[in-house]
């Protein structure tokens, strides 16, 4: 009960301090929308007391070998061929679209192809649709009529591994 007593106030102090912050940047964004200079993030530790805030950091942006397009955190390589394709096709898309060798490619942590597959699973899944591979991999079937893929490829005039934008996949 002592306990209790001391936690109700701290969750909504610390709750009230949180609306308070989003509800501040809400306004500045309402208000002057393409000033991005205009916004800190805070941080709050009500055990020390701790109230301190700092600009956001730029996002990092890297650039493809191949095709030196840039692309960000945020960036995503949009897949939509108006009807589903096979692994095997979405692999041959990828490759000819980021011109390197895509040596990974994975939803939700499962592995749905790897150039080190064991060839026995590679030559089953590839003639599969993407969402019957997704089904195998996981046990799920995929509800979202959009599938957020990661990626891996392999850039051979560097010899390394290159990491690519979340691919999205809408059948």
């Amino acid at each position: 009960k002592l306990i209790a007593g001391r936690i109700v106030p701290a969750i909504a102090t610390t709750t009230a301090a949180a609306v308070g912050l989003v509800g501040l940047e809400l306004i500045k964004l309402l208000s002057r929308p393409s000033d991005i200079e205009a916004h800190s993030n805070t941080f709050i530790n009500l055990a020390l007391p701790l109230v301190a805030s700092s600009a956001p950091n730029e996002v990092e942006e890297n650039v493809m070998p191949q095709t030196g397009q840039k692309w960000s955190l945020w960036s995503q390589i949009e897949v939509n061929e108006g009807h589903e394709i096979s692994l095997a096709k979405l692999v041959q898309l990828l490759e000819a679209r980021l011109k390197m060798e895509l040596s990974f490619l994975s939803y939700r942590g499962k592995t749905l192809y790897s150039s080190l597959m064991p060839p026995a699973r590679q030559k089953s899944w590839m003639p599969m649709t993407l969402r019957d591979v997704v089904r195998e991999a996981s046990g799920l079937g995929a509800r979202s009529p959009t599938l957020f893929l990661q990626a891996n490829c392999y850039d051979e005039d560097e010899d390394e591994d290159v990491e690519v934008p979340t691919i999205a996949y809408r059948s």
